[in-house]
């Protein structure tokens, strides 16, 4: 918890890269749920479909835009 909040401090006040305030909650864990064995290693199994919806959301694009070389893409 301590690193995520040192994190989070850190980001919200030098990183430069955000426009806006960083709101999201830094909540105590409290329960974990297992996804469906379905889930597991969808990316394994369905590569179509996994690298086609990782193009139509725009989220490997907008990590890049953000954290640039830091993105890990």
């Amino acid at each position: 918890m301590k690193v995520s909040h040192s994190l989070h401090s850190r980001l919200r006040g030098q990183s430069g890269r955000f426009d806006q305030a960083i709101v999201t909650p830094i909540l105590e864990f409290e329960n974990f749920y297992p996804a469906e064995g379905y889930h597991q290693g969808y990316y394994r199994e369905n590569p179509v479909r996994h690298s086609f919806y990782r193009w139509r959301s725009g989220r490997d694009n907008r990590l890049e835009e953000i954290w640039g070389d830091e993105a890990g893409g």
